[in-house]
């Protein structure tokens, strides 16, 4: 299984991020890594999101890469 943890202050900093965004999809990969940091399993945020199993670990590879001081 792969360690989703992430810090209280990354976890902050996506929430806020969420918050920023106007595009649904750049929300729903925040969404994600959310969960998947608070312990949902990548099948529960499939399903939450509607989307197959296999994108949620590519959300991962989402969140090393976020521009969190990014302006919206």
């Amino acid at each position: 299984m792969l360690d989703y943890s992430l810090s209280r202050e990354q976890l902050d900093e996506l929430r806020a991020a969420h918050r920023r965004t106007r595009d649904q999809r750049e929300a729903d990969r925040i969404k994600a890594v959310v969960a998947l940091a608070i312990g949902w399993t990548a099948e529960e945020v499939a399903e939450l999101l509607q989307i197959r199993v296999v994108p949620v670990d590519n959300f991962l590879i989402y969140k090393n890469i976020i521009r969190l001081d990014r302006p919206n």
